[in-house]
This record gives C-alpha cells, structure tokens and sequence, in this order.
C-alpha cells in the first residue's frame, strides 16, 4: 500500500494499492487505467527491424518483426507527400537485393546467390565453404557497386569464445580440458568478403579473408571497394586498432589507407558521391575508445583527414548531401537525438531538434531525401522522411501511442550541475495525477553502458524483451518520481572530460560519474515534491558498479537494487580478464590503454580496487545476476563480493542468480519476476519496513 504525504506531514489520499508490484489505479469515471508493468510484457508491438530504399527512391520497404517473432512483415511506404497519406500500398520483399538501376537482383539460398538478370535469365555462384574457420554469420549487409556491375557480401567466421564451448577430451577414462591447447588452436574472428561480377555471368566468386570483423563498406567512384576492419583485443599481435582498407578485384590484398588507435566500432566508411573523400566517425582525442566520436573526412586525392565536427557527439549513421559538400547525420541532445548537417566549409546546422531520438539514418538514392526513425519517452517509435529540397517532414509509420491507453505520468530531459560545473542531462518521470504539494518517493535508475555509452531510453529489466521507457512510467504509476541521470564518462558533453578521465586514471569513469549521480539526486532536494527519506537506488551493468560505489561512499539512499552489476575497479576487471571465460586473454591489450601502460610497468595502477571500499555499505541491497555465460552474464565477482561482505557486516542482502539468464531478461517471466523482486524490495525498505519480510524466498512464489 503506497501513501503520498502533504508537505507538513498529513495524510493526503490513498492513490494507489500495490501488491507485489501490481497497481490499480482508483476508477475516476472513463480515466484511464494505470501501467502495470505486465501490461508492458503483455501487449504486442509490431516494430520496424530493417529499413531500405527502393532504388529508385520513391519507397522507403520496411521490415516489421512482431514481439512474438512470428509471420515477420514487410512494408513499402511511397515518400512523396501526395502519396504518403495514403499509407503502405503493398507488401515488399526484403529478400532480394536489387542493384542501383533495378536491373538486376540478387538473392542467396543456402551457400550460393543466385543474379536475376533484366532479361529472365539467372546465373549461380557458389562461396566457399570454410568450415575449418567456425560457424558463419552473416555480415553486414550486401552493397551493388554505383556501376551495378559487381556485387559483394559480407560473412563472419566466429570460432568458439571462452571455456563453454571447449568440449572436454578423455585420456585414460578422465574427462580433461588441456586449456593451453584449446588456446593455442583458438582461430580469430575472420571475415570475408565475396565479390561477383555480374559484367561476367559464369565467373567465379572473389573472395578476400579479413582478419577481426568488418563493420562497414562502401563502393567508390571507380569500381573500389572501401571496407573497414574493426581490430579486437584478441589479436597479442598488436595493440587494438580500427583499419581502412580498399580493395580492388585484381588486387591480391586488400591496401591499407588509414589506420586508427584505438577500438573504434562504429567508424562506417561513406564514399562521397565524386569519389574523392570518405566520411568516417571515430575518436580523434583520446585514441583510445569512442569517448567522443567526431565526424571526419579521409580525402583519396592527398590521403589528408580533416575534422568536421567537435562539439557535437556522433550518434549513428551519416550521408552524404547530392553535391557532396556536406554531411547528414545524428548527434546526441542529451538522452535524445536531433539531426545536423555539417559541411565542409565549417557551416554545422540543426536540421531537425525535438523531445525525440532520432536514429537510423538513410539517404535516398537519389539524395532527395532522408529517413530515419524515432523514439519518444512514452514508448512511441516512428518512421519519417524529410524533403530535402522542401523541408517537409513526413511521418510514414507511427507505433502505438501508450497515452491512449494507460494514464501515464509526464517525461521530461531537465539538466542539472554538477559540482564543477559541467552540465548534464536526466530523464525525469512523474507518476499519475502528479500534484506538487505531495511528497513522493524516488527511484534513482543508473544506466548500464560506462564510457561511450549514452542516456538509453530503455530500462533495466525490460531491455531484453520490451526495451524503451514504460518500465519508468510502471514504476511511477506505483506512486514514485523516477530520476535516470547521465554521467560525464557517456562523451556527451564533450571529449574534455575522457582527456581529464584518462589523465587521472580514472578507470571507467567510476569516480566521476559516481560524483555526477550524487549531484543528479541531490538537486531535486530543491524540489519539495521529493521525500529525501525515501530514496532508492537501481543499477544495471556499468550503472550497477557506479551504485556499488555510491553506496560505499553515500548514505543518501534508503534501499538499492544492483542488477547484472560489471566490475567497478581495475583489479576486479583485471581478475575478471585473467579467470573464467577470459582465462588466457590478451588482458593488456583490453586494460593497458585505460591505466597508462603493461601490468609490469603500471602494477600499482591494476591494484587499484573498490572491493575494499563496500564495508562500508550500510544500505539494504538486492543484488540480481544472470547465470548463463553463453547469453553474456558478466562475470559474477562483484555481485558475489558485495553480498559476502554486506552480509559479513550484517547489512540485509540478498543475492538472486537467474540461471537460465545472460546480461539481460531475455524471457519476459524472468523480467517479470525482476521486476517484482526490485519492487518488493523498495516497497519494503522505503514504505512498509516491519509489515513483511522481502527476504523470504516464499514472498516471491506466484
């Protein structure tokens, strides 16, 4: 049973009953009911997963993937306004990968594609079989050559990755596992690339293996193949690094054009439409990791990079304009993101800026116009073109709109200071029929990611079946205000701060951001709508270590939730890198650019841990972790560490380990009994402490 108090301390009015997590809204004539957090589970959305344009850019085809990942659909949505209205006209076939001028198709069946030709006839060519490398993946998406004379796909070979796949041998009737010798014929991810020039019908595929995987390509102007490697921190060869290549198909290998320091995952390779330039998105500052990713340019004439971008972080994908002077593309706005054009004269313009996260940016073919999708703090996804001759924007595709359903509360971005000074952004959410003279409780939701991460909107528990905000609105329909706060190691607010986090040696960006949290929680004391007795802290993965670290630092919250909670310090991520599945890893490569140098030279430096620190935790904590290694579970150390020393000092724990679980509830049961454990735990510890015990196992029994 949840009570609100008026400021002075009387008794307002019973708003809501929750039992475990379930909530009925009191029935006010035709009000709507409030979210309960089964209904987020329950009710069936049917999302946009693909989105690809019809060559001639007239139809934006949509892929839409139904939550029960039964009967996919696809769409085709005309794009000029006096046909837009009318809505999607016929199902399209996503299938097939249609060259640039629409003359020919290309479709794959089991290990070989078959070319449709404009005049009926079809050609076959078979890609090798390399079982000897692992199991294949698909790679990135297949792209037609501007000529529309060659076409080339991408595969992934992925050997097995950590102790789980390692099948014991016998010798001597004992089942063994020889690490050393499961090590040393350990293969690395490779990639290859298969290229069929349709110019010759009964020529054979070309193909070119890779070593690490690509994660993005580009045809040139003349024929060439722009691709770019992603080096991981398995490779003991060399230190991490992010490669352009280009590739001809007389060329035996392919030729390296610029390499960059550092894991840059994201830097997709955009040929501009002379030929001459690419645009790429990694890290210039740091080198290190994509702590602020700016928009660069590679020119092919002079081999000269250029920087088009500095205050602005990249958020996604980017396109070149018709003339090839300026750049498209998404920048992070706090938890949102607006669409920008920068050009190369220096000009860097807003294009389009709302409450909304714009993503998933497409040009047309014919550069008439742009797509691109978007999320709102209610749950809402869209699909939207925009003319970019006229400027009009058209919504092509609209999920359904939960304000119509349920009696949510308001979301909002505010932005606090921190205490130097730098200002950060947070999402707040306000419960149902939110009056200011009340008092509320409030949960504070760290957010999983660390470094190079971003204000998600998406919640914990839900992120693996239902992701997006409703989670916050189920929790504020149980009568709580929801702060979800940034912090300063995401590189939203500026590439000074990774500079700064590098020079202190601050790993992960623990401490900072665990001071911007605090500041986050405390400027809403201003506010008299907030009860400081009653405050909760949530968080998962990245956001869980930086909880752990509060709670040993802080006595500002009532009750925590840890979720799936990562390493904090470096010596628990260096054990966690040395043991388990990453026994025999190249652990420097992966921990040596954070802490300045080699385990021999900075010892000091990989010793430094927050483990030493959770004694002093006086909070009542949850702690919830997966159980499966294949489905990525973190490694349990912290979680296991924390509860063995809460529970030495007597702090009332708990430790739930979801066994069939990874990173996240990737089974809408389990998220639901996550999600009334959580709540369970803050009802008890924040309301009804003596009414009922959250420890016993048989309180969770439904």
């Amino acid at each position: 049973m949840v009570t609100l108090a008026r400021k002075g301390g009387s008794i307002a009015a019973l708003l809501l009953l929750c039992l475990g997590g379930n909530c009925s809204a009191i029935a006010e004539g035709d009000k709507l009911k409030a979210l309960e957090f089964g209904d987020i589970l329950t009710f069936e959305q049917t999302l946009p997963t693909k989105l690809v344009w019809s060559y001639d850019g007239n139809e934006l085809r949509a892929l839409f993937q139904p939550d029960n990942l039964d009967h996919p659909s696809t769409k085709c949505f005309p794009v000029t306004e006096q046909e837009a209205t009318s809505g999607p006209k016929r199902p399209c076939d996503l299938s097939a990968h249609r060259s640039r001028d629409g003359s020919k198709i290309a479709r794959r069946f089991a290990a070989s594609w078959f070319i449709e030709y404009a005049d009926g006839s079809t050609s076959k060519h078979a890609v090798t079989q390399l079982d000897a490398l692992g199991s294949i993946y698909p790679g990135i998406d297949p792209i037609w050559s501007r000529e529309n004379r060659y076409f080339a796909s991408f595969d992934v070979f992925a050997p097995a990755q950590g102790t789980h796949d390692w099948q014991p041998t016998e010798r001597d009737g004992v089942r063994i596992v020889d690490i050393s010798a499961e090590l040393d014929k350990k293969q690395k991810s490779i990639s290859r690339i298969s290229v069929i020039d349709t110019g010759d019908p009964s020529s054979s595929v070309v193909e070119q293996l890779v070593e690490g995987p690509i994660i993005g390509a580009d045809w040139g102007a003349d024929g060439t193949l722009y691709f770019v490697r992603y080096r991981t921190i398995d490779y003991e060869d060399s230190e991490p690094s992010t490669v352009l290549f280009s590739w001809s198909i007389g060329d035996v290998k392919p030729r390296e054009l610029l390499r960059v320091p550092g894991r840059m995952n994201t830097m997709y390779p955009v040929v501009s439409p002379d030929g001459d330039q690419i645009a790429l998105a990694f890290d210039t500052d740091t080198k290190i990791w994509r702590d602020f990713l700016s928009l660069m340019v590679f020119d092919l004439r002079d081999d000269a990079v250029s920087r088009l971008t500095k205050k602005h972080y990249i958020a996604g994908r980017y396109e070149w304009d018709r003339n090839g002077n300026c750049l498209y593309y998404t920048a992070r706005n706090g938890g949102f993101a607006s669409v920008r054009r920068a050009c190369l004269n220096g000009n860097d313009e807003v294009i389009r800026q709302d409450e909304l996260r714009h993503f998933n940016l497409s040009m047309s073919p014919d550069r008439r116009f742009l797509s691109y999708e978007t999320e709102n703090g209610y749950g809402q996804r869209t699909v939207r073109v925009l003319n970019l001759e006229s400027g009009a924007e058209t919504i092509l595709y609209a999920s359904q709109d939960f304000r119509k359903l349920f009696n949510l509360g308001s979301f909002s971005q505010i932005e606090f200071s921190a205490r130097d000074g730098l200002q950060l952004n947070a999402f707040l959410i306000k419960p149902p029929d939110f009056e200011a003279t009340l008092t509320y409780p409030m949960i504070v939701d760290v957010h999983g990611g660390g470094p190079g991460s971003r204000l998600y909107l998406q919640a914990p528990f839900t992120i693996g079946t239902r992701p997006g905000p409703l989670e916050w609105h189920a929790w504020a329909a149980m009568g709580f205000v929801v702060l979800v706060p940034d912090y300063r190691s995401t590189g939203t607010y500026g590439p000074e701060q990774a500079i700064e986090r590098y020079s202190e040696v601050d790993f992960s960006g623990v401490n900072a951001d665990s001071r911007d949290i605090l500041d986050a929680t405390q400027s809403l004391f201003d506010h008299d709508f907030i009860d400081i007795n009653r405050i909760g802290i949530l968080g998962h993965s990245a956001g869980g270590a930086r909880a752990s670290v509060i709670l040993a630092r802080s006595d500002l919250f009532n009750a925590a939730v840890l979720n799936e909670a990562t390493t904090a310090g470096p010596y628990e991520t260096f054990l966690s890198q040395i043991t388990g599945e990453r026994t025999g890893s190249s652990f420097e490569n992966f921990l040596g650019p954070m802490l300045g140098g080699r385990l021999s030279d900075r010892s000091n430096e990989y010793a430094r841990t927050y483990l030493l620190e959770l004694h002093q935790i006086e909070t009542p904590t949850l702690i919830l972790t997966g159980g499966s290694t294949p489905k990525r579970a973190v490694p349990s150390l912290t979680s296991e560490a924390t509860f063995s020393i809460l529970r030495q000092y007597d702090v009332p724990t708990r430790l739930v380990r979801f066994v069939d679980q990874g990173h996240v509830y990737s089974d809408p049961n389990s998220a639901r009994l996550a999600f009334h454990m959580a709540s369970d735990w803050f009802q008890y510890w924040l309301w009804d402490k003596g009414v009922s015990d959250p420890t016993n196992p048989d309180r969770y029994a439904r």
